[in-house]
């Protein structure tokens, strides 16, 4: 005899609950009424005078069959125990057909007190707990605050998660007392990860009213975000609604903005052929599709519509500038369509997804609050409806409410975002402040999605995170939260900062309001093999305070501590360093704060310092025991073990490439080989080997050639160009042997060509030469330079070049050794 939806038996809990403290509530419903729909979905619900907490829901209940709830709640230390009370009821619906009020059975309700309520003591270690993203799980993505209505949108290796900003409203409602309206929200979170479990909050984004972008606007709903490359330039465009009036867009040139409104109007508004026949123009979602071209895909809403089909969905093709629409929009026949639209692409197919109403539905229409999904071959539709693949929040979290998601493709996989009151339910707050999630989209092969579980587990982290990088210290994936409204508004969390921003240089936040005990912790950090030797924070203080680093839990062992020194009431960020020992390989890493009072320091970034790698001492081979031809205490015996040390150059080696036990001191070096020693002080770089048959006319390409690759490198940086004039001139020569002059001409443009640096040259050393006059033109400036840095000396200790003299072996190490001393190469 129900004249209401949320009319249901009711008991008084007055006296027998403690508030604050965590139950979890079980039982049993049933319907069997003639009229209603086939399947029945019942909320549990705890009460005050003024309002509710919606915590546990049955799922879907098949009509004459007994299904089951259970959930668990933190009882709200804002309800009056004198006026809280337990009771069961259906979706609420403000004018109820019959179908509607159905009468309903239930049995074996049973609630149990799991965790007593936290006390007010701040050195409570209940307090330095989780809150609702335990060590270990993926979601909610964030726990420390609000974010609903998720898009999300891969860039350069990273993904954007864009959500409503559900804390703005739960700040208005004095810390969520009253329901969440929405009204208050005219701001956007965003938050990225590469790993998807280290989650940076990059703040939020000022959308609409005075301070907003866009002051025409009341409201910032359910963002969309996409990317494009505009006239050589990448855009970001960020679409929002204003409430269910219209869609706006913004535009940045980074994913995080600064966003600005390029248009100065609604993208979207009434009185317009896009939303003819559009009940809330709102839940905007958008694809860049291969060929660039953009789509918007939005609407929604039932009032005075047929709730199995109420055409209310639409689908526009954006202007190439993104920011402009073009044509008529076509409207997406979605069966029970109620908001929340989506877009991907898959197979050459795209998916529209969204959001069914909370209507009664014909057989073989959509549940209430599901997640559905149809398909077409053109992203203007029409689609065909497939089925859902997503339960409402309350199937996998024991409480209610709206339903919202995306789905995306990142590194190779699918994945759905979508939000879930579970950060609400750890506060004992369920009166619609949400958090988002994200799990795994399984797809099979003939492009049909399997149902989607909700999951607190989440996914697992996709790869590990560098350390040796700035970290910005909002980058977290768990962190201490404390368990009552108040605390959790005050506590450990993220703000804006002055400081320079690692991605752009005016948007920055900081770690701040840590208090004795609280942590932060970074998952899966990788410190290889030869580990981390230390750890800079750049952080400030007014008090001083100090950061312990532990590994794998908060009461790991301490590997390191940084002290904050204390820098007053207008302390600046400084860098403070921590010596580590004993970190290496992969771990999790936890940053303790110890301090006085509150606020005890905020940190921009951490930074950690890898340890040198340990190479085990080499025991020199003395090459006057490896060579016969070099002898023990000779002039060149210093040289030629200094280019065998620096593997510049080695000894002789027959045709199988073995040793032959010889240096080959007083052999000449020809222009092959020396070609080969410069590369080989280079490091021997790749090259790219040309499509002719010979490099020079005498220099056949053949990898078989084991100087080919020298050969290439030297004539494309310019240190060789081959003989200019004569009967030889634009050959080579690689058998010829090279002189002085050459070989310095040579060393010369490598320091020129290669290392880039502007040699001096100077006349001062070269004019007390006797010689100096043989010198040819083509090498005078080279030797200029050579014989002033002391890398050509007299022959025999004489004031004679002899600059067309061939080089030895020996002669060409102590050159080379020379030029190194010479030029700090």
């Amino acid at each position: 005899g129900r004249e209401a939806t949320w009319a249901g038996p009711e008991i008084s809990l007055s006296g027998k609950v403690e508030m604050g403290a965590t139950y979890q509530l079980s039982g049993k419903v049933k319907y069997t009424s003639d009229i209603g729909p086939a399947q029945e979905t019942f909320n549990v619900n705890i009460r005050k005078i003024s309002g509710q907490q919606t915590f546990a829901t049955s799922g879907p209940v098949t009509k004459g069959e007994w299904g089951t709830f259970s959930g668990d709640i933190v009882i709200s230390e804002e309800i009056n125990p004198d006026q809280v009370s337990i009771y069961v009821d259906t979706a609420y619906y403000q004018n109820p057909t019959p179908e509607q009020r159905i009468d309903y059975y239930l049995d074996d309700m049973k609630l149990v007190k799991t965790k007593d309520a936290p006390t007010d003591d701040p050195e409570n270690p209940e307090d330095k707990t989780t809150l609702a993203k335990e060590i270990g799980n993926s979601n909610p993505l964030v726990d420390y605050k609000f974010g609903a209505d998720p898009f999300a949108m891969v860039y350069d290796g990273r993904v954007y998660i864009y959500m409503t900003n559900d804390s703005q409203q739960f700040a208005a409602n004095n810390n969520g007392s009253s329901d969440n309206g929405y009204g208050a929200i005219n701001t956007i979170n965003v938050i990225s990860s590469a790993d998807m479990v280290n989650w940076t909050d990059h703040g939020s984004i000022a959308v609409a009213g005075p301070n907003g972008a866009a002051k025409w606007a009341n409201n910032s709903w359910a963002p969309a975000a996409a990317h494009k490359t505009i006239d050589g330039k990448e855009k970001f465009f960020l679409y929002f609604a204003d409430n269910g009036s219209g869609i706006g867009v913004l535009e940045a040139d980074s994913p995080i903005g600064p966003f600005r409104d390029p248009i100065g109007k609604q993208l979207i508004a009434r009185n317009t052929q896009a939303s003819d026949g559009v009940v809330w123009l709102f839940d905007p979602a958008v694809l860049v599709d291969d060929d660039g071209t953009g789509y918007l895909y939005y609407g929604g809403g039932i009032d005075g519509k047929d709730a199995n089909n109420p055409m209310t969905g639409r689908v526009i093709k954006l202007a190439d500038d993104m920011i402009h629409t073009e044509g008529d929009a076509e409207v997406i026949d979605a069966p029970a369509l109620f908001e929340d639209s989506g877009i991907h692409k898959y197979g050459g197919k795209y998916y529209y997804s969204y959001c069914s109403n909370f209507a009664g539905h014909k057989e073989g229409y959509p549940g209430q609050g599901n997640i559905c999904y149809m398909v077409s071959d053109d992203p203007m539709g029409p689609f065909t409806y497939v089925g859902e693949i997503l339960g409402n929040p309350a199937t996998f979290f024991g409480v209610g409410g709206n339903n919202h998601h995306a789905i995306f493709e990142f590194k190779d996989k699918y994945y759905i975002t979508y939000h879930a009151q579970t950060v609400g339910k750890a506060l004992g707050n369920t009166r619609g402040y949400r958090s988002t999630h994200i799990d795994e989209v399984t797809i099979n092969e003939d492009g049909t999605i399997q149902p989607i579980t909700g999951t607190y587990k989440g996914i697992s982290q996709l790869e590990s995170l560098n350390p040796y990088q700035r970290i910005e210290a909002e980058t977290i994936a768990w962190k201490s939260g404390a368990k009552t409204a108040a605390k959790w508004v005050a506590g450990l969390g993220t703000d804006a900062c002055a400081e320079p921003g690692s991605m752009v240089d005016s948007l920055n936040r900081a770690l701040v309001n840590a208090q004795n005990g609280d942590w932060t912790a970074l998952a899966g950090v990788d410190f290889g093999k030869n580990g981390a030797a230390s750890l800079e924070v750049y952080a400030s203080s007014v008090n001083g305070a100090e950061v312990d680093v532990r590994l794998d839990s908060p009461a790991g062992e301490v590997v390191g501590t940084a002290v904050i020194e204390a820098g007053g009431e207008n302390a600046a960020y400084k860098s403070f360093s921590a010596d580590l020992n004993g970190v290496s390989g992969k771990h999790n890493v936890f940053f303790t704060f110890r301090g006085e009072g509150k606020d005890i320091l905020h940190v921009d970034y951490w930074k950690f310092t890898e340890k040198e790698e340990e190479k085990p001492p080499v025991e020199k081979e003395d090459v006057s025991d490896l060579f016969g031809d070099v002898g023990h205490e000779e002039w060149y015996e210093p040289a030629v073990q200094f280019v065998y040390d620096n593997k510049i150059m080695t000894g002789l080696k027959d045709k199988d490439g073995n040793s032959t036990g010889e240096f080959g001191t007083e052999m000449d070096m020809n222009r092959a080989f020396f070609v080969q020693t410069l590369y080989n002080i280079a490091d021997m770089p790749p090259v790219a080997v040309p499509d002719e048959d010979h490099i020079f006319p005498d220099i056949p390409n053949t990898s078989e050639l084991f100087y080919r690759d020298a050969v290439i490198w030297s004539k494309e940086n310019e240190v060789i160009t081959g003989y200019t004039d004569g009967p030889y001139a634009g050959m080579f020569g690689p058998t010829d042997g090279i002189n002085r002059e050459q070989m310095v001409t040579m060393l010369y443009r490598y320091v020129t060509n290669v290392l880039g640096e502007k040699p001096e040259i100077s006349d001062a050393k070269f004019n007390t030469f006797a010689d100096r006059d043989s010198v040819s033109e083509f090498a005078l400036n080279a030797m200029k330079w050579a014989t002033e840095k002391g890398i050509i000396e007299g022959e025999n200790h004489t004031d004679v070049m002899n600059p067309q003299g061939v080089v030895n072996r020996a002669v060409c190490s102590q050159i080379i050794m020379n030029f190194y001393e010479a030029t700090a190469k």
